[in-house]
């Protein structure tokens, strides 16, 4: 199953634009022009994202702890190594949707879970798609253990991608806030303003999807000239546009 291709993410409103159809058309297929259209479909912030996976592993390298991800749907995580890891977890899948038939099917906000029970927390690109993220955060909290870890990724300059819905954009400041009940929090940001830059650029892409995929083809000539732009974010100190936040907190 690919991911949020089930009954309740239909009727977002972007699926039925000309670049939906297209996404809907290639997305997650085998063959050789389905695979490319995936492999260029996002806009390249890949230098940091290698150190958000480096981040990831370093806190995933013990066995035998039990990992829930929130809003998974049929799993956040794509990366084969992570992937690896995780089989040496028991790791439990928490949504909403039952189409995607989740390990546990539950609001993030009230989990069927006892207080203390669990080690790791992934909160991959869920904090924006829920109406009080506040009540996900607590109730985070209150399942960890003791030293758990809850790992969080949330977008800061990103169009609105309704999955079915989306309601928030965060920063540093706010992010540091909600977790303001861990003892310990890290937040990291990823890419800046050439990041941010390519991104926007991308989404013109989308729109020329509609017409003989032309966005695709353009996408695909000029994806090293992206990914050298990305790269500029080096010298982007501040980064004061960041696609987006990832870190940890501590319990």
């Amino acid at each position: 199953m690919k991911q949020y291709t089930t009954e309740a993410y239909k009727n977002v409103k972007w699926r039925h634009s000309g670049g939906g159809r297209a996404y809907n058309l290639l997305h997650g297929k085998k063959n050789i022009v389905s695979r490319l259209y995936d492999a260029t479909l996002q806009a390249p912030v890949y230098n940091d994202r290698k150190k958000e996976r480096q981040y990831l592993l370093r806190y995933l390298a013990r066995h035998g702890m039990t990992v829930l991800d929130l809003g998974g749907n049929i799993g956040s995580i794509r990366d084969r190594k992570l992937l690896s890891l995780l089989k040496k977890q028991k790791y439990l899948r928490v949504d909403i949707d039952k189409g995607s038939k989740p390990d546990i099917v539950a609001d993030a906000s009230k989990l069927p879970l006892k207080s203390g029970s669990v080690d790791f927390i992934i909160c991959k690109s869920l904090l924006e798609h829920v109406r009080e993220p506040w009540t996900v955060i607590r109730e985070a909290h209150r399942v960890l253990k003791q030293g758990g870890v809850f790992y969080f990724y949330v977008p800061f300059f990103k169009r609105i991608h309704a999955a079915p819905s989306d309601y928030y954009r965060y920063t540093d400041e706010g992010l540091k806030y909600l977790l303001k009940d861990f003892r310990k929090v890290e937040v990291l940001p990823c890419g800046g303003f050439f990041s941010s830059l390519i991104n926007q650029l991308y989404l013109v892409t989308y729109f020329l999807d509609a017409l003989l995929l032309m966005g695709f083809a353009i996408r695909l000539v000029c994806r090293p000239f992206a990914k050298l732009i990305t790269s500029l974010d080096f010298f982007d100190r501040y980064k004061l546009t960041p696609t987006f936040y990832y870190g940890i907190a501590l319990k």
